[in-house]
């Protein structure tokens, strides 16, 4: 405890002394008084008084931890934190990418909420769910029509005890109950890694954490990226991690000495560069973005695209341009400090967020049609299930279903009776999204997991809007 105290204590009077106790306000000393006490006695004073004489006792090391919060909270930033034994350990193990996890993450689509990912090895896996798997309900509350942000927040209302799911497979017509209990586990980098087509892939990083640069190669390489011409990543959701990782990741697609930016602290300026020969040179890149596309995933964007390495799709970035240094006090506690500014290779700030070069909003029919469709998932998984099931009957494969205007009438049929008319009209200038859902049922039942996959991407129109930026560019011969 001594040690924990002096060691505290010398890092306390120097941040205090940095601030030079602006943020106290108020002058309840003399000028006298004031020259006369040491910032340190005076900070000793006040906790000998709150020992002696607050009405309930804390123990030293609580006292410090509470001091040492107010006083990171006074700075007027809201990323720089005390992190208490049980914050910094949750904190080491998201870099670490590990954490407890039910292992699986979730898409909403036409049908209904559906099983997206399930890593290997992880609760879900062991229970036998699926990618394609619809999600008939969690701990017992029906998730029709919900989106997949109120599913992770049904999953996290008895995550330390664990949760009843009714899982239900394309190929079946009964729901299955199942617990799953949350189980640590290394909570992968990459998500999901298709080829939309023969010449462009798509892989999806969802953090930055340690080894997503080894991550990222990987997939590359499960991708048998040089046989493409162009390469889709998603950092939708992404809300960054290690600046290491993100550095690693920007210089695989750059050249020797091409700036990855600069980091700006106080007085100090230095910049960062790629120093390993560009790995893919001929690959173009699409970068997909969104509002939660935040701090390392940023520099990674801006990296790319100031570069001309790259082009963003989707909606502006977070924001999050600043330098966080995390500093240890002892093994249990730790004090997270904005330490620096980043800006890009073009020299913007990416405080404020980056706009992207083509932004994608759904039109206000297209989202008022997505709101009605939702909330008929039941009616609409339904009728689109049997279009499905009567393909597979019939051997016809994902990539050959077609709707003709039967199918369309009978889609049509089905969702009046739900209380939603539709015409012909927008029945045919939609065709194509019903298409799709038919061809990712037929995929998933029949075990086609990187069909349905590609299928539901094809789905999703930031993918189809960065799919149309991607340049033309000549797909390389196959390695040998």
């Amino acid at each position: 405890m001594r040690w924990f105290r002096l060691r505290f204590l010398v890092f306390f009077v120097g941040l205090i002394a940095g601030l030079a106790l602006g943020v106290a306000g108020t002058r309840w000393w003399t000028r006298a008084d004031r020259d006369s006490i040491a910032t340190a006695q005076v900070f000793e004073h006040v906790l000998q008084e709150i020992r002696t004489n607050f009405v309930d006792s804390l123990s030293d090391e609580d006292l410090y931890a509470r001091a040492a919060r107010g006083v990171v909270g006074t700075l007027g930033d809201p990323y720089s934190s005390f992190l208490g034994p049980e914050e910094f350990r949750a904190y080491r193990e998201q870099l670490r990418g590990r954490g407890r996890t039910f292992g699986f993450t979730l898409e909403s689509g036409l049908t209904g909420l559906r099983v997206a990912l399930v890593v290997p090895g992880s609760p879900a896996d062991r229970a036998g769910l699926e990618p394609g798997d619809f999600v008939v309900d969690i701990g017992g509350r029906p998730s029709r029509g919900w989106t997949t942000g109120q599913a992770l927040a049904a999953l996290q209302v008895d995550s330390t005890g664990g949760i009843s799911v009714r899982i239900q497979s394309p190929a079946d017509s009964v729901p299955v109950e199942t617990r799953l209990e949350p189980g640590p586990a290394r909570l992968p980098a990459i998500g999901r890694v298709v080829r939309l087509s023969d010449s462009v892939g798509y892989l999806s990083l969802r953090t930055v954490s340690d080894r997503a640069s080894d991550e990222v190669r990987d997939a590359l390489t499960q991708l048998r990226v040089w046989e493409l011409g162009g390469l889709v990543i998603d950092l939708r959701g992404n809300l960054g991690g290690r600046l290491e990782e993100a550095l690693a990741v920007a210089d695989i697609f750059l050249g020797p000495g091409r700036r990855i930016g600069t980091v700006s602290k106080r007085r100090l300026r230095w910049g960062y560069a790629a120093a390993h020969p560009e790995a893919y040179p001929t690959l173009a890149l699409t970068l997909l973005v969104d509002g939660k596309t935040a701090s390392s995933a940023e520099i990674i964007a801006a990296a790319l695209r100031d570069n001309g390495r790259a082009r963003l799709v989707g909606e502006r970035t977070f924001g999050k341009g600043l330098i966080q240094t995390t500093i240890p006090l002892g093994d249990s506690m730790a004090v997270r400090l904005t330490t620096g500014r980043w800006q890009g290779p073009g020299g913007e700030l990416i405080t404020g967020g980056l706009v992207p070069d083509s932004v994608v909003t759904p039109a206000p029919w297209a989202a008022s049609l997505g709101r009605s469709l939702a909330a008929r998932t039941d009616a609409l998984g339904e009728v689109l299930l049997a279009l499905a099931n009567r393909r597979v009957a019939d051997s016809v494969p994902a990539d050959s279903v077609t709707l003709d205007r039967a199918d369309h009438d009978l889609i049509r049929g089905r969702l009046r009776q739900a209380g939603l008319s539709l015409s012909r009209r927008t029945m045919a200038i939609h065709g194509e999204l019903f298409r799709r859902e038919v061809a990712r049922l037929v995929a998933a039942s029949t075990g086609d997991a990187l069909g349905a996959a590609r299928f539901a991407l094809l789905s999703d129109p930031v993918v189809t809007a960065g799919l149309a930026v991607l340049p033309r560019v000549p797909i390389p011969d196959s390695r040998p």
